[in-house]
């Protein structure tokens, strides 16, 4: 087991109330709650992946104010504690900055400079960036690329923010 990343769409109500809360168990809880009835998002495990395939560093070293960086790492964070679930969250008008910045991709230009042996070097996780595997990760991080653009561009349209979840 290892963690996984859901993004699940939320409105700017619902981001607003969570943001107050402060407390991590009744964030999950809410957001248990919204169970089925929200669009969601589930990448696995190649969020640092593909935030390194989009902005070429880590999630451990995120970029402040990259559309895109806040697309796989959201913006706002919902608390700082080093033993919780990683939560973080982007309001309606962010979500449209993402989706913008998602749409504008090269991808084409991002194939072309994959290096597996990059992100091993950087250790991206997981740890399972092996040279010989170049085609079938290339494929998954562009899978999860084009499922993460449409899944904003579909939140952006519907006015909604983005609820980030990593555990």
């Amino acid at each position: 087991m290892g963690m996984t990343v859901c993004y699940t769409q939320a409105n700017s109500s619902l981001l607003n109330t969570l943001q107050v809360a402060g407390d991590p168990e009744e964030i999950l809880e809410r957001l248990e709650a919204l169970g089925e009835k929200a669009e969601s998002c589930y990448l696995d495990k190649m969020w640092d992946g593909l935030h390194c395939f989009l902005t070429g560093a880590s999630a451990g070293t995120p970029t402040e104010n990259d559309p895109l960086s806040e697309a796989v790492l959201g913006k706002g964070y919902f608390f700082e504690d080093e033993e919780s679930d990683y939560m973080a969250y982007l309001m309606p008008e962010d979500v449209k900055k993402s989706a913008k910045a998602l749409d504008a991709v090269d991808l084409e230009r991002r194939k072309a400079a994959f290096s597996p042996k990059d992100f091993q070097e950087k250790e991206i996780y997981p740890a399972i960036w092996l040279e010989d595997d170049r085609d079938s990760l290339l494929e998954e991080l562009v899978e999860n690329f084009n499922a993460l653009k449409e899944f904003y561009r579909a939140a952006a349209e519907s006015g909604k923010g983005i609820l980030i979840s990593i555990y």
